[in-house]
């Protein structure tokens, strides 16, 4: 692996954990369910009712997960990936860039 590569490797782990997920999620349109979060996970709700639950892994990855379907999980780089149709990894880097970190 190359050093490039490698680079590119420590950014995309580090942001799995410096973005705020809420607020990348925001930019995609969903919005905070206070009465249906805790202080650990947090419910977000789609603009079509789809909702996502968002936490902390142990290694202090942010990950989520879709209420409604099983296969819909992740990082912040599945969320990117499966939110924008065709978005290659350093299309990925470069939307999360512009994300607030937490």
């Amino acid at each position: 692996m190359n050093t490039q590569q490698q680079d590119q490797d420590i950014e995309l782990a580090e942001m799995k954990v410096a973005i705020d997920f809420t607020i990348l999620a925001e930019a995609y349109g969903y919005q905070l369910r206070g009465d249906k979060s805790t202080r650990k996970d947090k419910v977000m709700e789609g603009p079509d009712g789809h909702k996502i639950v968002i936490s902390r892994s142990a290694s202090g990855h942010w990950i989520y997960f879709s209420t409604a379907d099983q296969s819909n999980k992740g990082t912040v780089i599945d969320f990117v990936q499966r939110h924008q149709k065709n978005c290659s990894l350093g299309e990925v880097r470069k939307k999360l860039r512009l994300t607030p970190q937490a």
